[in-house]
């Protein structure tokens, strides 16, 4: 156990000088702010998997790989092990997208404000989702009830919430589409203004 001890001490002193201190250097070199939030983020998580993955270890080297214990407990690590990578892709999601989706859409064109942070959250929702469904998996629970639940909970939401997603799909079919820019004069029922923003519910001028 001592040994065990000794050696987790010595991973995580290995995780911050050989791989944290020479990422931070780099990315505090960079301009962008992206990557400082990415490494914070990151920081704790890499800690936590050199923790878990010395844990995991020295379980199985002090009782021995086809131990009770050992049986017992690899299914546990195995959900630690999920749930943490989920982490890691949903906090790359939401750091990397709004930047991706920035650097690729045009200035001229109409765009609808919090379409980044609505992808962003559709991305991290699917990917919560099957992080959640292989962990639940290890554990032998049974899903099909929870997503009867959550099938009859949607077509309940989405006939409550009909004219403002119909005003979110519109929205988007401006982005597509683009029949006019921000600052355009338009006519509305008789109304004449100019376009200032095109959000995901509604447009303004």
């Amino acid at each position: 156990i001592g040994l065990c001890v000794g050696l987790t001490i010595l991973a995580l002193i290995i995780a911050k000088y050989i791989i944290a201190r020479p990422w931070y250097r780099f990315v505090k070199s960079t301009e962008a702010e992206w990557d400082d939030l990415l490494f914070a983020s990151f920081q704790h998580r890499l800690y936590f998997l050199v923790f878990i993955g010395s844990l995991h270890l020295s379980f199985r080297w002090i009782n021995g790989a086809d131990s009770e214990v050992t049986q017992t407990l690899e299914p546990i690590f195995s959900v630690l092990y999920i749930i943490l990578a989920t982490t890691i892709a949903s906090v790359t999601v939401y750091y990397i997208v709004p930047v991706v989706m920035e650097r690729f859409s045009t200035k001229s064109s109409v765009t609808v404000s919090g379409g980044n942070p609505l992808i962003t959250t559709f991305l991290r929702a699917v990917i919560w989702f099957a992080g959640i469904y292989l962990a639940l998996n290890e554990l032998e629970i049974e899903l099909v009830g929870l997503l009867a639940s959550l099938a009859v909970f949607s077509l309940i939401l989405g006939l409550a919430m009909q004219q403002t997603i119909g005003n979110i799909m519109n929205s988007f079919m401006l982005a597509v589409d683009r029949p006019f820019d921000v600052g355009d004069r338009i006519e509305v029922d008789g109304v004449l203004g100019s376009v200032v923003s095109v959000g995901i519910i509604s447009t303004m001028y």
